[in-house]
């Protein structure tokens, strides 16, 4: 969409800005604006900002080349397919819905001595439901836009900055 949102909705945004004073944004809203429309570029903005993080780990010579998903918004076809195409590669959507408690599991089997390291644990029970290849038509769009949507924090930092000390 060109509808572009900073979902800096919490006290602390998070990597990679980690700022306290960062509010959330809606840029490009006009009364045609859908509903549906709005939804998107929400899920379109968190990818943007952890799309941000996985251009650090790649500065930092770290090269992702799939993700794995797992918890509540893997059960999401349709966010699983904006990821790979967001981020150019492979999206894995895991069988195990609920992280936490399959990683408890997977350390309770190596401290009772049924695995000798968690990692034989995890080739055994970790299992790919389906994975998620990019549309390269699709990332070449998100890649301009991408250009776009880093400006947009950089941008409006002062400015959600000083939001931020107004008075409630």
């Amino acid at each position: 969409t060109r509808l572009f949102v900073l979902p800096h909705f919490t006290p602390t945004t998070g990597t990679p800005w980690m700022d306290t004073q960062s509010k959330g944004v809606i840029a490009g809203l006009t009364l045609n604006t859908t509903r549906g429309e709005l939804v998107r570029a929400l899920l379109e903005g968190i990818n943007y900002e952890m799309r941000l993080n996985l251009e650090l780990l790649k500065e930092a010579g770290i090269i992702v080349r799939e993700i794995r998903a797992i918890g509540g918004g893997a059960k999401s076809r349709f966010w699983l397919q904006l990821k790979a195409n967001m981020f150019g590669v492979p999206v894995a959507a895991l069988h195990v819905s609920e992280a936490a408690c399959f990683g408890a599991a997977l350390l309770a089997g190596k401290a009772v001595g049924k695995w000798a390291k968690v990692s034989e644990a995890a080739e055994q029970l970790v299992k790919v439901r389906e994975v998620f290849e990019p549309d390269e038509e699709e990332r070449r769009l998100y890649d301009e836009r991408f250009a776009l949507y880093r400006q947009l924090y950089p941008t409006l930092r002062e400015w959600l900055h000083r939001l931020s000390a107004l008075p409630a």
